[in-house]
Parts: C-alpha cells; sequence; structure tokens
C-alpha cells in the first residue's frame, strides 16, 4: 500500500474511536466548512464529537498529506443527518463534496472523510474525486473502511 492508503487508515482508526453526545440532524448547508475560515484546519465538527488535541492532530496530518500528495482533504463527523432530505450517507456525501468544491479544478484529487456518529447508525463514507480515483477505488475504500 502506498502512503496515501496508509495514511487513511490511520486517520479512519482516529475517527471511529469518538461518538456523539447530541443527535442534531445535519443538511450540508448546516455544515460549516472550515476552510473558509482558517486553510489549515479539515476537521468539521460542528458537535465536538471530536476533542480539541485530536482534531489539531487530524488537522496537522491531513495538512501534511495536501502538501505531500497534492490531495485536498476535508472530514466532516456529524451525529446525525437528515433522512427526510438525503435517502442516504453517500448522497449527503456526493452533496457536500459537491458544494464545497474538495480538489483542485484542475486536478479533482479531492477526499471526504463523512463520519456519523449515531450510536444506532454509526458509518463511514468517503467520496473521492475524479483524479484519485485510481489510486482510492471503490473496492480499497471499502476495504479501508472494514480496516478501521
Amino acid at each position: 500500500m502506498n502512503r496515501l492508503h496508509h495514511s487513511l487508515i490511520a486517520l479512519l482508526v482516529a475517527l471511529t474511536t469518538w461518538s456523539a453526545t447530541a443527535q442534531t440532524t445535519y443538511r450540508v448547508e448546516d455544515v460549516p466548512n472550515v476552510q473558509l475560515i482558517d486553510y489549515t484546519r479539515f476537521v468539521s465538527d460542528p458537535a465536538d464529537a471530536i476533542d480539541e488535541a485530536d482534531e489539531a492532530a487530524l488537522n496537522q496530518r491531513i495538512g501534511h498529506l495536501r502538501d505531500s500528495l497534492d490531495v485536498e482533504i476535508a472530514v466532516v463527523v456529524l451525529p446525525a443527518i437528515d433522512g427526510d432530505t438525503y435517502g442516504s450517507a453517500r448522497e449527503f456525501a456526493n452533496e457536500l463534496f459537491n458544494t464545497w468544491g474538495i480538489g483542485k479544478k484542475e486536478t479533482n484529487r479531492g477526499l471526504l472523510i463523512l463520519l456519523i456518529t449515531n450510536e444506532d447508525n454509526r458509518e463511514i463514507t468517503f467520496e473521492v474525486g475524479y483524479g484519485l480515483e485510481g489510486e482510492l477505488t471503490d473496492g480499497l475504500c471499502k476495504l479501508i473502511q472494514k480496516r478501521s
């Protein structure tokens, strides 16, 4: 496996250790895009499921991946999504990925990792830009998700 794959596994292992305290549901327009506030932040966690030190460590690791591998990564941690608006976490992730424009226009090397922390419906979803699909195939993403 290459560095990107190993890094994603490490990120997911860290992400799956948190759970939400509140059960607020979110729509795409409700999720704060932290990149618009601070270019060094990549983790949007509006319900504060992740403690500050862990979030800072994730932001640092993702920043290193952006700089070394030219990959734009956003991590979104939510207690739940609005099930009346979105049929699945995948649908939500796709809309959020496109709304935020993750990945440079020229290369489309973007990745959104969506973690739903609801204890009854915990889920991790990847949305991969076309420029990364050769490296992060659907099969590989599922394998990484299962390993974490």
